[in-house]
């Protein structure tokens, strides 16, 4: 790999790196905005199988 390809992913990897540390981490699972249900709420749902 030449001096210019080595370059740009070191730049590659940099930002991936400061985008990452932009996420803000969620420490409580009442913060998550995404999927967040008790075992109790799914447990009558269609297609929900109790192991």
């Amino acid at each position: 790999m030449d001096f210019q390809q080595t370059r740009l992913l070191s730049l590659i990897d940099y930002v991936e790196a400061t985008e990452r540390d932009k996420l803000k981490t969620v420490l409580a699972v009442a913060q998550h905005k995404g999927f967040n249900y008790a075992e109790a709420d799914l447990a009558n749902l269609p297609s929900v199988v109790d192991l």
